[in-house]
């Protein structure tokens, strides 16, 4: 059984600022999703949070939720590992 890879950036994240997918979604027998690193930048890809590190951190883990939410997950999908 081939698995079904799809590479993409969600419209409803800004644009990545290099030559790099956001997701990789990868379907066989299980699904796994990568989430490429998130930075603390809006939709229109402005940096939110300027010298302030608490506003940069709620915008990375707001578009992390952005891109699971673009293929269906949310953070009940996301799994930890370590202890």
């Amino acid at each position: 059984m081939a698995a079904e890879i799809r590479i993409f950036n969600p419209d409803t994240l800004g644009k990545p600022l290099g030559q790099y997918s956001q997701i990789a979604r990868v379907k066989n027998a299980s699904e796994l999703l990568f989430i490429a690193g998130q930075l603390p930048s809006d939709k229109a890809g402005a940096l939110v949070g300027a010298d302030d590190f608490d506003a940069q951190c709620r915008q990375v883990y707001a578009n992390i939720e952005t891109a699971l939410k673009a293929v269906g997950g949310g953070w009940r999908n996301v799994e930890r590992h370590g202890k």
